[in-house]
């Protein structure tokens, strides 16, 4: 007959418990992952192309477009690019905000925080405002960084 004891009851329990969580710590830290907002600064686009270029910037918070604004921005000139912001009032508010460039040609592209919380590294959770810059590069494609600060550069 097997003698059950504190230490054999208390090692099944932490086995148990293991074997419950086995594969829950990455979603731990993908719910941790979620609850990291920032206030969007603003989305800046600028033309580096020698064509003028038409396009659509949405603004998307997780799953939900925000806004759509359609930007025409005129082609590089004697080494001066077009650029132009968006800012919104809703934009001071922290959320999950992302970007989608739709060209009037061409597939969408787009870039939400989760795409930037997996490629960056935590120092980032310490920032308050996220901007987003969108690029019509001189080989007529599209770029998309986004970058962090402590205080609001557009007032």
């Amino acid at each position: 007959m097997a003698r059950h004891t504190r230490r054999s009851a208390i090692r099944g329990i932490a086995v148990a418990g293991a074997t419950l969580t086995a594969g829950c710590l990455g979603s731990l830290s993908d719910l941790s992952e979620r609850s990291v907002t920032y206030a969007l600064d603003d989305v800046f686009v600028e033309n580096a192309a020698s064509v003028p270029v038409e396009f659509e910037v949405k603004v998307i918070d997780g799953e939900t477009v925000k806004s759509g604004d359609t930007i025409r921005l005129a082609a590089l000139r004697d080494g001066q690019a077009d650029y132009e912001f968006i800012e919104k009032p809703w934009m001071s508010e922290p959320s999950r905000y992302g970007v989608e460039v739709v060209p009037a040609e061409g597939e969408p592209m787009s870039v939400t925080l989760s795409d930037v919380l997996d490629r960056w590294d935590d120092s980032i959770h310490d920032y308050r405002f996220i901007e987003y810059a969108i690029l019509y590069r001189s080989d007529e494609t599209f770029g998309i960084s986004p970058d962090f600060y402590d205080e609001p550069r557009s007032a």
